[in-house]
């Protein structure tokens, strides 16, 4: 009996179980021996090429995480965010954390009018990082509850802008690989549909014309014998 085997992505080790919570090579002892999906492009490879980070723990390659450092740092710097209370421009400070993170860090009050500034962040949905109110891309779409007595609401969701066009291109070759297996499925029923078609075609027109020519010797038969001038 053959059971499904897999390649450990580090070490290229075969014969894995797909339960395997680590590679069995010695040299490797890989604890994601398939690899790990980065949370902002979705792509799949070895643990080694990426980090964990954020409070919920997601992990990214280097490369989405050198790119993401720079986008946040560009917009806390583009940063507009106004007292709620008179308007005044509410700067904000910034400090980095021991992954290279800069956080925004806002003061209690307004500068000009004392009003309390509640500090104006969102989390962001793909990465998990902190997103000053305003900055990057908020997007929002009504779901279903579900259930018996299913109900309607709205989800608000914000991205960083690299996170959001990581998710646009995501969800793109999604869609492109469904249409295309979709268009594979088509051509190969099409075919087989079509030569199954004209069978039965073919089938029907000779019966019809064994039927007629039936039909004709019975009645020539029935003129001969009630009709003819002979008999």
């Amino acid at each position: 009996m053959s059971m499904k085997t897999l390649k450990c992505i580090d070490c290229g080790r075969e014969g894995l179980s797909p339960q395997a919570k680590r590679c069995p090579n010695e040299r490797c002892k890989s604890e994601h021996p398939f690899g790990m999906i980065c949370t902002i492009c979705g792509q799949i490879s070895s643990s080694s090429r990426g980090t964990f980070l954020g409070r919920e723990y997601k992990w990214v390659h280097h490369t989405c995480y050198s790119q993401l450092k720079r986008e946040v740092k560009r917009e806390q710097a583009a940063s507009t965010y106004r007292c709620r209370h008179c308007g005044e421009r509410v700067l904000h400070t910034v400090t980095t954390d021991p992954e290279g993170i800069s956080h925004p860090v806002f003061p209690e009050a307004c500068p000009k009018c004392g009003h309390p500034v509640f500090a104006p962040l969102n989390t962001c949905k793909r990465c998990g990082l902190s997103l000053i109110e305003g900055n990057g891309v908020c997007n929002s779409y009504t779901v279903s509850s579900g259930g018996r007595y299913p109900s309607m609401h709205t989800v608000i969701e914000h991205l960083h802008v690299y996170c959001s066009a990581q998710k646009a291109e995501q969800e793109a070759a999604a869609i492109n690989r469904y249409e295309t297996q979709q268009a594979s499925k088509t051509e190969q029923v099409t075919p087989a549909s079509k030569v199954e078609g004209s069978g039965c075609l073919f089938v029907l027109a000779g019966f019809m014309a064994n039927l007629l020519l039936l039909i004709t010797l019975v009645i020539s038969l029935f003129w001969l014998i009630f009709f003819s001038p002979y008999g």
